[in-house]
């Protein structure tokens, strides 16, 4: 690897899941600082920066990430922090 991802994650948040696709050709990851990041393997090049609806404190860190088999979806989720009633 050439240290890209080290430079991406020089002084970032963290880094909370990481998903890979089956073919080992992309990865993505779910981060405190408000991301999720899609990267192209082996090189560890950035792809795109895809930011969640983010507000105050907690609100938009990304706690999960996942990766179809395929690598042509792409699901994430985070902290909202709005009190819900399931009753």
């Amino acid at each position: 690897m050439s240290g890209r991802f080290e430079e991406a994650f020089s002084g970032n948040a963290l880094v909370r899941r990481i998903a890979v696709d089956r073919a080992c050709s992309m990865m993505a990851t779910a981060s405190h600082d408000k991301t999720v990041r899609v990267w192209s393997l082996p090189d560890g090049r950035l792809k795109q920066t895809v930011r969640l609806p983010i507000g105050d404190g907690d609100r938009g860190k990304a706690f999960a990430v996942a990766l179809s088999p395929d690598g042509r979806w792409l699901a994430a989720g985070g902290w909202d922090a709005t009190p819900k009633d399931y009753g």
